[in-house]
């Protein structure tokens, strides 16, 4: 990498992808608590891959596309916090889910204590947008974390 550099690039793919199996890609938490939004923006998720793997060959095989199986909660007192399966299904319950096309997710809000809070979360929509993304790519996938999720999810898998 680059001096001063975090972010992994094509010059580092191309460096260790003879010597190493597997490449799990992190695409998701790509939104924070000082920036509000989604979780893994499919056009985002696209960029990354392409970032570092510009042509669908063989090797792009390697790289495994980052599914998050979690969401966030934003306009917490802390910013933000993360949601798992159990709290999402409570929170859930009186709200309405609205689609957001260009992200690619789900997201709700509601309003608690003066504050208003969006919970983005993983969907069957939004998990299956995402394989489908890892199948034109040419990208495996990986799952993080197994058992934060719905069991509903796995049905894609």
């Amino acid at each position: 990498m680059p001096q001063g550099s975090s972010m992994f690039s094509k010059d580092d793919f191309e460096a260790l992808e003879p010597v190493v199996d597997g490449f799990s890609l992190m695409t998701y938490d790509y939104a924070n608590g000082g920036r509000p939004g989604p979780n893994s923006p499919i056009d985002w998720i696209k960029k990354c891959v392409q970032a570092i793997s510009p042509e669908k060959d063989s090797r792009r095989k390697k790289i495994l596309l980052g599914l998050n199986f979690y969401g966030y909660m934003y306009g917490t007192a802390a910013g933000a916090e993360p949601v798992v399966g159990h709290r999402y299904i409570q929170l859930l319950k009186k709200q309405k889910l609205k689609w957001l096309s260009d992200a690619g997710e789900h997201v709700f809000e509601y309003k608690e204590n003066s504050r208003v809070h969006q919970v983005f979360y993983p969907t069957l929509k939004s998990i299956k947008m995402r394989l489908e993304l890892a199948e034109d790519l040419g990208t495996g996938i990986s799952i993080w974390e197994i058992g934060q999720g719905l069991d509903y999810f796995y049905d894609l898998l």
